[in-house]
């Protein structure tokens, strides 16, 4: 299965991408033989007619035609594989931030940060009052996109973190979660 099957995702972009990976690889590597999938290539086939619209005037025929004999793609076919591409990652993005389990992944950044040093790291946040504890905090969620609009889970979350003494971090720590 697909991640644009399993996240839904729209199937001719994925397919444009498919075409774009193919068709670099076959103009950088020598002697390549990348192929186009074969669901991608009935999709670009199926679909083109959506492509001509959406790619402002694409002929994804003679796209395809253009790659598989190995020629240098025209500045209108460059453009709509990089549109594709944006569109491609821009849409698994927006699901996979709608499906993402907030609480859950701060705890695993928070755990992987300490992990790193485990007693510099619970110092750095455990060493300090709350006020700085909550700086330290926002600034570690920072540094793992987290960005600045507020969020009920991730400040309920701080203050929990907050609310721990260095022993009690360290005893979490060690059960392998802050929840």
């Amino acid at each position: 299965m697909t991640i644009s099957k399993y996240l839904g995702v729209n199937e001719i972009n994925q397919a444009i991408l498919d075409l774009t990976i193919c068709w670099r690889n076959r103009l950088i590597h020598y002697k390549a033989e990348n192929k186009i999938g074969q669901n991608s290539h009935e999709v670009l086939l199926r679909e083109k007619e959506s492509i001509l619209q959406k790619y402002n005037g694409l002929d994804i025929k003679r796209a395809i035609d253009s790659y598989e004999n190995n020629q240098v793609p025209s500045f209108k076919e460059v453009a709509s594989m990089v549109k594709a591409s944006i569109d491609f990652i821009t849409e698994i993005d927006n699901k996979l931030i709608c499906q993402l389990d907030v609480l859950s992944y701060s705890d695993h950044l928070i755990y992987e940060y300490v992990t790193s040093d485990q007693v510099v790291r619970l110092n750095n946040i455990y060493s300090k009052d709350d006020a700085t504890k909550r700086r330290v905090l926002r600034n570690i969620f920072k540094e793992y996109c987290f960005n600045e609009e507020e969020d009920d889970t991730v400040d309920a979350f701080i203050e929990d973190l907050v609310k721990l003494d260095y022993a009690s971090a360290k005893r979490k720590y060690k059960e392998g979660s802050f929840k």
